[in-house]
């Protein structure tokens, strides 16, 4: 018999006579070909109920899936939602030298920004802000932690700014490298009010941006020492210094979400047109500047921040 396909479907033996020579060829085709079409046909039954179990298993797989990834996303809003209401409300009012405006733009995933304003035992307003590097849960611990201190201290004790940083430091260190095996650092710098629009502050962050009103322009004021959780002691790179608000004046508090974001064409908006924002803005109350600020950078990165996004106006009004 001929065989008209790679696998051979089986064997028919009969008695080939010349009787039937003609007829046994054809015969012999049709019988393979149709065996073939039941392998075939079988395979493909096989094939079918295979492929039907693999796609039940997939859409238990992805029911799976969508759980895990509400969950996720259940437990990712949980330090998000603390983030934020550990943030200080109703600040306008909190001493009466400053119109203060604060707020904070989350972005998707945790961050760790952090801003602080409170007083102290002898009424001196106190502020902060920091950003730990990177983002995710261990960023916002960090966050939470960093508050939890500064906080404490400011209305515990009567401490300066470069104490504070220090000790703040000391605990992270302990608690993020020691217990948490933690390498992020965090920028961070603290002020307290001494009256009479000066102002005391100690740490490492952004540069501190002051909208002058007499000159209607930004100045730069740089911090300088060491960022936290990078060394066990810090205090002899932390130094105190000052710096002076004429009545007008806006202090600019923000966190890199603000200054560093980046447009269609990949160029950053950077510190210089930040402060030309700033200064575009700067006439305005502090509530409507940092409304106009927002908006500004945000279209700037057309709405799509990829980080925390911090700001603290305090401007002095008398």
């Amino acid at each position: 018999m001929d065989i008209l396909f790679k696998e051979l479907p089986g064997f028919w033996i009969l008695d080939y006579g010349a009787k039937y020579e003609k007829v046994y060829p054809i015969l012999s085709k049709q019988v393979s070909s149709s065996l073939h079409g039941v392998l075939l046909l079988m395979r493909y039954q096989k094939r079918t109920q295979e492929l039907a179990a693999a796609n039940k298993e997939i859409q238990l797989l992805n029911k799976q899936l969508k759980t895990e990834n509400l969950r996720i996303g259940t437990e990712m809003d949980v330090p998000r939602h603390i983030q934020v209401a550990l943030l200080p409300e109703k600040v306008n009012t909190i001493h009466p030298d400053f119109e203060i405006a604060a707020r904070m733009l989350p972005a998707t995933e945790v961050g760790g920004d952090y801003y602080d304003i409170n007083k102290d035992l002898d009424d001196n307003l106190w502020l902060a802000i920091g950003d730990v590097y990177g983002h995710g849960v261990p960023s916002g611990l960090i966050m939470m932690m960093a508050q939890t201190i500064h906080t404490t201290i400011t209305t515990k004790l009567n401490e300066i700014p470069r104490d504070i940083v220090a000790i703040i430091n000391k605990v992270l260190i302990k608690n993020i490298s020691g217990r948490m095996g933690q390498t992020r650092y965090m920028t961070f710098i603290t002020l307290k009010y001494l009256g009479k629009g000066w102002f005391q502050y100690a740490g490492l962050h952004l540069d501190l941006l002051i909208y002058r009103c007499r000159e209607r322009r930004c100045e730069l004021i740089e911090t300088t020492g060491m960022w936290l959780n990078v060394i066990p002691d810090i205090f002899e790179y932390t130094k105190n210094k000052k710096l002076f608000l004429d009545i007008g004046d806006v202090l600019v508090l923000f966190t890199d979400g603000l200054s560093e974001v980046f447009n269609k064409k990949h160029v950053i908006l950077d510190i210089d047109r930040f402060g030309d924002i700033v200064t575009s803005h700067g006439e305005k109350d502090v509530q409507t500047m940092q409304e106009a600020i927002f908006s500004d950078v945000l279209n700037w990165c057309y709405g799509e921040p990829k980080d925390d996004m911090s700001l603290v106006l305090i401007r002095r009004i008398r």
